[in-house]
């Protein structure tokens, strides 16, 4: 747990946007070091695959705010929720339609969409970055413990490159799913990243 955290600190840092090719390199080598000693679970892949997203995205100049434009696929009338970073939205659906604009501090941060009055709960993490993103936005209701728990879940996202990189890591895990050296094989797959990664910053710099 304590890993874990020390983890979210390093990305976390303020300096993120000054950070110089050898810093990337040695946050980089600690935040792999760390890795081998935890179990090979999915948040911990992705906690390192949005922290060379970070460090992408904090040597480019990029606009200052996000719109974020999609479809409810379900038939529902009413308010749309969303939150991120400790801040709340909401959007009166127009033929399956909503529309929102915002700002978020660092490079990007999750998002959780609800309906009033409903559990809600987020099928897949999904993040936004500053930038134009549309969505197809969909969900189910299933009945957990006596109550009814809405399950949200994105179909398809353009626009952001957390989208890309996470796509690609999870196809890559699925079609690995039951092979005996299934860990080995993810370890060299966010390895193969991270080299990809470093060389995108050295031509950034």
């Amino acid at each position: 747990m304590r890993q874990n955290l020390y983890i979210t600190q390093i990305l976390n840092k303020k300096t993120v946007k000054k950070i110089s090719f050898i810093n990337v390199f040695i946050q980089t080598s600690i935040i792999i070091l760390i890795t081998k000693r935890l179990p090979m679970k999915k948040q911990t892949y992705i906690i390192i695959i949005f922290f060379f997203i970070n460090l992408i995205q904090a040597q480019k100049n990029s606009q200052d705010y996000f719109t974020l434009k999609g479809v409810l696929k379900n038939n529902y009338k009413g308010y749309l929720y969303v939150s991120y970073a400790d801040k709340k939205d909401s959007c009166l659906l127009e033929n399956n339609k909503f529309s929102f604009k915002g700002h978020i501090s660092g490079n990007m941060t999750n998002v959780f969409f609800w309906l009033k009055g409903k559990t809600c709960v987020m099928k897949k993490e999904f993040f936004i970055e500053n930038k134009n993103i549309k969505i197809n936005l969909a969900f189910y209701d299933e009945i957990q413990d006596r109550d009814t728990t809405v399950f949200f879940h994105t179909t398809s996202i353009v626009g952001t490159k957390t989208a890309l990189i996470q796509d690609d890591y999870e196809r890559f895990a699925a079609s690995n799913l039951y092979a005996k050296d299934q860990h080995q094989k993810l370890y060299r797959k966010l390895n193969t990243m991270a080299v990809k990664t470093q060389k995108i910053i050295m031509w950034v710099i």
